[in-house]
């Protein structure tokens, strides 16, 4: 018993969830999966504190009291399974987290490279450039993936890392999103952050399951009303999908076309 490894199950928590019993669902099945494989959990939960020094304090409590790990998630993050935590785990990795979709579209998996490993990814952030892509299996269908910007919504740190980096760990700059600070200091550390795809979770009422039904949903309805235009980065692409009018394919049904009428 005296070499069990320590963790710190830490989430920010801000009520951002209406149904908090979900992620609190998730979260409790974590932490029996961490029981099972026989570590010392703690938890921490900083409330309603800005998230860059809620995520310092939670580093900070992490290595004071010792934690060989830092299992981070996010409130508003639901939808565990059973082996989840054992995924992560068996990965051995830094830095690795679960794959969850982004809230809004165009519903991305938050979970990318650039396409120009020569910008950061404050520059890309700041300048809106469309120089990221979502990250797939790798070439031997592993869904360990090596990426360069992720969030921390189910995420397994070794608290190890913070040996590499200068605080504050977690950096604040306005305009500029937190996880793609963090990251660019991994990434600047020499820590190479992962994703594990088949750890998908559910983010608000983004689901795995509903996601492309959003995406497809929303692309066309925003074609039809002009909300996105020849001026948006997105457009071609939106276009070669779904038509001008975002009608395109619509009223074909099991490879029969509808007449259309009036």
């Amino acid at each position: 018993m005296e070499n069990r490894k320590s963790i710190l199950m830490a989430c920010p928590t801000f009520g951002l969830c209406p149904d908090p019993g979900q992620w609190l669902a998730t979260f409790l099945g974590a932490m029996n999966e961490f029981c099972n494989r026989g570590f010392m959990v703690n938890t921490y939960f900083p409330y309603r504190r800005p998230v860059t020094e809620a995520d310092n304090e939670i580093a900070h409590v992490a290595i004071t009291h010792g934690a060989d790990y830092i299992f981070r998630m996010d409130d508003d993050v639901w939808g565990f399974q059973a082996g989840f935590v054992n995924k992560l785990l068996d990965a051995d990795k830094e830095f690795i987290s679960g794959a969850m979709f982004i809230a809004g579209f165009p519903y991305s998996r938050c979970a990318f490279k650039r396409l120009d490993p020569t910008k950061t990814l404050p520059e890309i952030y700041k300048n809106r450039l469309m120089q990221l892509e979502e990250v797939g299996r790798g070439k031997d269908g592993s869904p360990i993936v090596p990426c360069d910007m992720t969030a921390t919504p189910f995420t397994l740190i070794k608290t190890s890392i913070f040996e590499k980096m200068l605080t504050p760990y977690y950096p604040f700059e306005k305009g500029v999103a937190g996880d793609s600070l963090f990251c660019q200091k991994l990434l600047d550390a020499g820590i190479q952050p992962f994703v594990h795809l088949d750890v998908q979770l559910c983010h608000r009422h983004v689901t795995p399951w509903n996601r492309s039904y959003l995406y497809n949903a929303e692309a066309r309805a925003m074609l039809q009303s002009g909300i996105i235009d020849k001026s948006n980065p997105i457009y071609p692409r939106l276009v070669e999908q779904f038509g001008e009018k975002g009608d395109k394919d619509l009223l074909i049904l099991k490879g029969v076309e509808v007449e259309r009428h009036g």
